[in-house]
């Protein structure tokens, strides 16, 4: 997939209303992904009605707080998603996946639709309370796994 997956990608994590919660999961302070070793950079968590829906940790080459260099830099990069709420169903997470897309690619997202579908079907199975879900932007390609 492309660069503009990779930002889309760190735009969404980047921009969803996360609080600054500590974890009620274990991220790994290091990852493996496609050869490239990651750093945990931070974990935030979306809420709703007071309900920690699911946490997000952001991994990097080098741990940085600069959200330009991460969305423009060309080094690998890799988001982890663990799902703590039965409330997230496979339609709310497609529906908001095709929503991020389309706010931050605007007109580019029509060119993106096969791209973006290949992307939600991922959640095509149902979503369980404990399900990771990994998005790695490694070596100009997206691995999901």
């Amino acid at each position: 997939m492309s660069t503009q997956l990779k930002s889309w990608l760190l735009a969404v994590c980047l921009c969803l209303p996360f609080s600054a919660q500590a974890a009620d999961s274990v991220f790994p302070p290091q990852q493996n992904f496609v050869g490239q070793n990651l750093t945990l950079n931070g974990i935030g968590v979306r809420t709703k009605l007071f309900l920690k829906l699911y946490f997000a940790g952001l991994y990097l080459p080098v741990k940085s707080q600069d959200a330009t260099a991460i969305l423009t830099g060309k080094a690998p990069v890799a988001i982890r998603l663990q799902i703590n709420s039965s409330m997230i169903s496979s339609q709310d997470m497609e529906h908001a996946v095709r929503q991020g897309f389309t706010q931050s690619a605007g007109d580019k997202a029509n060119a993106l639709k096969p791209r973006i579908d290949q992307l939600v079907s991922i959640f095509k199975e149902p979503i369980q309370v404990g399900d990771v879900y990994d998005l790695a932007y490694v070596g100009g390609s997206t691995h999901v796994f």
